[in-house]
């Protein structure tokens, strides 16, 4: 709970939150910071700012984006160095502030948050291309990895961040681990995990009571961008495994941010008919997108959280994934036997198809228990533990500048 009388000096706080990311409500890493604040912003009343990539002019193109998208950090430091001194607290994500607060011209408290840490991807990133074949293709996407990792100044901008900022908040365990194991960081590291607004959590329980599932086609539905991090170099494999089994079997790829015909050529042909894409969606009607979906599956290979899991779990979809830091956090004891082992695609497949096969009791059983392991991940709680790390970390600050 948060300290109300700690809270009383911090009543008109000032907040400015700057993340590389679009401010859009409908994209997983955005909406997670976006909800967070306003549920913080909501409950202390403090003023918070953004200044988000979409604020920045950089190109619109995903190409352009991979070369000189890092420009977003200097539009950022320069429109800090301008404002500073109309904020008590900058929250950064990762990389995006590599300065000191002298430098920057900022007396507050400075705040580096994750939404996936930056060299755990870098590392799955080049994990998977490790294993990728040798082809043209595979070539200069290496290229392509390597020349932007130059132009970005590799994990630099991320590692001084983190060293400039008074504290850091990631999203699990393993990215706390690793951080604390280079020492990259002040004071140790505070592990609080993304949520979903207690609305949200009621409707999409309410969407997991109204459905009906004797005598549904099952349909097995993943939420996630198309990129081989998200699993899409396995899903088509999944899915061609799910149908030997149970033929009938439909499946539904929601928020891919690319067109159908862009993807569907990757499955097999008898697989195609039983594929509906979403490329992007309203985040207002999910439950309604998820409304006559059965299973869920999450074969991504690295995640900070995993809000896609949480959602479906909260409306009482069950999801198998893959056993990785972020979606091992939100998968409760109770649910255990919805993670494989990584990278067993084929093992997923099969857990995917005894849960299609599981009889209509034990169904009714297990979307209760993933109700209840959503609700552990209630906005207002973790805001409140942001509320406490915010308020506590100034008085700390303040305390040693009286010190000396």
């Amino acid at each position: 709970m948060v300290n109300r009388e700690s809270s009383k000096m911090n009543d008109r706080l000032r907040i400015l939150h700057v993340t590389h990311m679009p401010f859009d409500l409908n994209l997983g890493g955005p909406k997670a910071c976006i909800e967070l604040m306003n549920q913080i912003s909501s409950k202390m009343g403090w003023t918070v700012d953004w200044f988000s990539g979409s604020d920045a002019p950089l190109p619109s193109s995903y190409l352009a984006r991979r070369f000189v998208g890092n420009l977003f950090r200097f539009y950022a430091v320069a429109h800090v160095r301008q404002v500073a001194h109309d904020y008590d607290v900058i929250i950064a994500e990762q990389g995006s502030l590599p300065r000191s607060k002298k430098s920057l011209g900022f007396k507050g408290l400075l705040i580096v948050r994750s939404s996936g840490l930056t060299p755990l991807l870098y590392q799955g990133d080049q994990r998977l291309l490790r294993q990728s074949e040798i082809s043209a293709i595979k070539l200069s996407s290496r290229l392509a990895n390597a020349v932007s990792s130059v132009l970005s100044g590799g994990l630099s901008p991320f590692n001084r961040s983190l060293e400039y900022a008074d504290l850091a908040v990631l999203l699990n365990p393993n990215e706390a681990e690793y951080v604390t194991r280079h020492a990259w960081t002040k004071r140790p590291p505070l592990v609080i995990p993304n949520g979903l607004p207690r609305e949200t959590l009621v409707r999409l329980a309410q969407c997991a009571r109204e459905r009906k599932r004797v005598g549904m086609t099952p349909k097995v539905v993943f939420i996630g961008r198309w990129s081989p991090l998200k699993g899409a170099n396995v899903l088509p494999d999944i899915v061609r495994l799910i149908r030997q089994e149970v033929p009938g079997c439909c499946f539904k790829l929601v928020g891919v941010g690319t067109e159908p015909g862009r993807i569907l050529p990757r499955f097999a042909p008898d697989d195609r008919p039983f594929m509906t894409i979403v490329p992007q969606y309203d985040n207002t009607i999910l439950s309604t997108i998820l409304a006559d979906c059965t299973i869920g599956m999450f074969p991504s290979h690295v995640e900070g959280f995993g809000l896609a899991v949480l959602e479906k779990l909260a409306a009482g979809i069950p999801c198998v994934c893959f056993d990785i830091p972020g979606p091992r956090e939100i998968i409760s004891s109770q649910l255990a036997d919805l993670l494989v082992p990584y990278p067993d695609a084929s093992l997923m497949a099969q857990r995917i198809v005894a849960l299609i096969r599981e009889s209509a009791l034990a169904q009714e059983e297990r979307v209760q228990r993933c109700i209840e392991a959503a609700a552990r991940f209630d906005l207002e709680a973790i805001g409140d533990q942001w509320i406490n790390a915010i308020v506590e970390t100034r008085k700390q600050i303040q305390l040693n500048e009286m010190l000396g």
